[in-house]
């Protein structure tokens, strides 16, 4: 998994595995997913991130950073896992 935080362009990317994307659909305004051959979500985009997420909250997007919030807190524990 892949992921990708272009601050420039407020763009939040996830690329889940490496097959080759055969269609993209946005699911609703400025979240669009893309499929792979088999109907498989292989990447996610959400456009305007900055507009959608609180500015601690984008740090827990990006590996390797901890978000201190309440309800959602990552552990060393949590990437041990995948999560």
């Amino acid at each position: 998994m892949r992921v990708k935080l272009d601050k420039e362009s407020d763009v939040l990317y996830v690329r889940i595995d490496e097959s080759e994307i055969v269609e993209s659909e946005e699911v609703e305004p400025g979240i669009i997913l893309d499929f792979s051959a088999d109907g498989r979500v292989v990447g996610i985009e959400v456009l305007g991130l900055s507009s959608r997420t609180k500015t601690k909250e984008k740090a827990s997007l990006i590996p390797g950073r901890a978000y201190t919030g309440e309800s959602h807190r990552r552990t060393s524990r949590d990437s041990s896992r995948g999560r």
